[in-house]
């Protein structure tokens, strides 16, 4: 019985640092400081052209996240379907919508070798990130919706 309890264990153990050292390994969100967030807004605004830029709009009508993907670079950001941001008053208008979140961030998207694939601007838990091959990662809109009132609700006004 010793035995079997030991191998079930030591499996479970197997598993479980596969899935870390896979998760580990993937993209990931690192959050950057307020102050670097109104200083990078006022620069894409100045050079929207150097981006490609994408919203998740979750629910409708109201802005989850914003993608920044730099354009000279060799790595790519995928997504889902968001809707892609192609005028200067349409980026505009949705960082000003973006604003009513209450937990919003600024973070840099990095993959699996800390390389820097391009920022997001929203909140964390409306995105997903995969690594679909070592120049692409691919952000899943999650639909995540909290409960009314809750401290998590982004949109209290």
């Amino acid at each position: 019985m010793e035995k079997k309890g030991f191998v079930c264990l030591a499996v479970v153990s197997i598993i479980s640092l596969s899935l870390i050292y896979g998760c580990a390994s993937g993209g990931r969100l690192k959050v950057q400081s307020g102050s670097d967030t109104k200083v990078f807004l006022e620069e894409i605004e100045k050079n929207k052209d150097k981006y490609i830029i994408h919203a998740n709009e979750w629910p409708a009508g109201e802005v989850a996240a914003i993608v920044f993907d730099p354009k000279d670079d060799k790595w790519t950001i995928e997504n889902d379907g968001w809707t892609q941001v192609t005028s200067q008053e349409q980026l505009s208008r949705l960082i000003a919508r973006s604003d009513r979140l209450i937990f919003r961030q600024f973070f840099k998207i990095v993959g699996p070798n800390d390389d820097l694939y391009g920022y997001l601007l929203g909140g964390e838990r409306y995105v997903w990130i995969v690594v679909v091959d070592e120049n692409t990662l691919k952000l899943h809109s999650t639909r995540w919706s909290p409960a009314k009132n809750s401290r998590y609700d982004p949109f209290q006004f």
